[in-house]
């Protein structure tokens, strides 16, 4: 049927081009054409709006083609209404809405697993076409929540490194960002719910400890071999009808109602006969009850900000950065001796917030990466974690405080989009430092200063020159 509508509109395509203006109908050498064009011929024009098919049986002598302007013009206005309504569906169709988990993705996975979902070679593992994504839901609910670290095999090639948790994300998030990763990169994996993460999480509730890949479902056993269905109960066998009176079930009858009987026997004949009386025993002395004073266990200390700091900087930057600051060449900058931990905290503070995203140059090599914001950390926990990297890792700088983080945040809010390296300051501008104290900052310590020793040579000079002048006035 298609082939034979491609054919027919081609055929009328080409018969009817001269035929629309109106002056060229009254051409009979057009007419003849048409005529001889259709002579023999059956074809159908199909017709959008009532989707039927018109047949023009052939041309007799008796019965003649005729065609008109009005005819053709509105045969005409249909098929450009049949194309623009085919246009309309093809870009409604293209034109869908994105799906709710591919922001989450650009914004917590992008810098580590890349847009198309290939990772980095021999650092991060791929997303595409992973038996991990395409395999049980549980392992990856699982790894959000509580990140994961350690060699792990991924489409046969190992890699040793580490993820961090999500778990501020909401349960909605979490399913979005995974149900969009199973449903493209060339996986095929059913969608995750929030109520299949809510789930999860209530059970993973309290333990906030990385997993390794031994805590996961093997996701090649679980395809080889899945769960079996639940088997139905077995029908209760009937019970042995109690009403019928066979001569077994009365000889039992009467052995256990001799049985009794003597027990009873024994029994009253036991109560007749006197106990002897149990020799008493020494009571224990009771355990002295420990003092009031005694029972006050010591508080444990509470952790320090710096050990705060590292506890954070292993669950948020120990993936990108490494365990020493040293990142991962032509991937992630050092942290370790860096010009920018060492330099303004503004610029810290601001990338903890926004994000940082396109080329940025550390230690003279230049990188090309994306840093994912940090937002939902508070300000204390903003302030440990750099004050940590700031203190550590070869770095010497001064501590942040949360009241620093704080003016930042408002901003942050108002504009969440990353910021690029022309967005901070330069740190590697060198400002003056004072060597001793002085009362007015910006001055120079006082044995640097050389003015008093200027004046005393101008005045010296000026006696000079003046004194022969003023010899002479006094001798006249």
């Amino acid at each position: 049927m298609a082939g034979l509508l491609k054919n027919s509109s081609s055929k009328i395509a080409s018969s009817i081009a001269p035929l629309i203006n109106p002056h060229i109908l009254n051409d009979h050498r057009h007419k003849k054409i048409a005529n001889n064009h259709c002579k023999n011929h059956t074809f159908s024009v199909w017709l959008s709006a009532q989707q039927r098919t018109m047949k023009m049986n052939p041309l007799t002598k008796s019965n003649k083609f005729k065609l008109s302007f009005p005819t053709m013009k509105n045969q005409l206005a249909k098929l450009t209404a049949l194309a623009a309504i085919s246009l309309s569906a093809a870009l409604s169709t293209t034109a869908q809405a994105a799906h709710p988990g591919e922001a989450l993705y650009k914004t917590k996975c992008f810098a580590c697993h890349q847009a198309t979902g290939q990772g980095i070679p021999a650092v991060f593992p791929p997303l595409a076409g992973s038996e991990w994504v395409n395999g049980p839901e549980e392992n990856l609910v699982r790894i959000q929540l509580r990140g994961l670290m350690g060699p792990i095999t991924v489409k046969g090639a190992q890699y040793n490194s580490a993820m961090p948790g999500n778990p501020t994300m909401t349960d909605q998030e979490i399913a979005d960002v995974l149900t969009y990763v199973r449903s493209n990169m060339t996986n095929n994996a059913p969608a995750i719910s929030a109520d299949t993460v809510k789930a999860i999480r209530a059970k993973e509730a309290g333990n906030a400890n990385m997993l390794t890949v031994k805590d996961l479902i093997d996701p090649l056993a679980a395809k080889a071999n899945p769960k079996p269905e639940p088997k139905a109960k077995a029908a209760p066998q009937a019970q042995p009808n109690a009403n019928v009176n066979t001569e077994a079930q009365a000889q039992a009858k009467a052995k256990r109602q001799a049985q009794a009987k003597a027990k009873r026997q024994a029994k009253a004949k036991a109560k007749k006969t006197p106990k002897p009386q149990p020799q008493s025993k020494a009571k224990a002395t009771p355990a002295p009850t420990p003092s009031p004073a005694a029972a006050v266990t010591t508080p444990v200390a509470a952790a320090s900000s710096s050990d705060a700091g590292q506890t954070l900087y292993q669950a948020k930057c120990i993936a990108c950065h490494g365990p020493t600051g040293d990142g991962i060449p032509n991937a992630f900058p050092p942290l370790a001796g860096s010009e920018w931990v060492n330099g303004p905290a503004e610029n810290l503070i601001k990338i903890q917030l926004h994000g940082l995203a396109g080329p940025i140059e550390v230690k003279g090599k230049l990188y090309n990466g994306m840093m994912p914001a940090n937002a939902a950390m508070t300000n204390q926990e903003i302030a440990d974690v750099l004050t940590y990297v700031r203190s550590n890792m070869g770095n010497n700088a001064p501590a942040i405080t949360p009241d620093m983080v704080q003016p930042h945040r408002a901003a942050a809010k108002a504009n969440p989009a990353p910021i690029t390296a022309a967005d901070l300051l330069d740190p590697t501008a060198v400002t003056a430092v004072l060597t001793a104290d002085t009362e007015l900052q910006g001055f120079k310590p006082a044995q640097h200063n050389s003015s008093g020793n200027t004046i005393f040579w101008i005045i010296g000079l000026t006696g000079i020159c003046t004194l022969p002048a003023a010899a002479g006035l006094i001798k006249n």
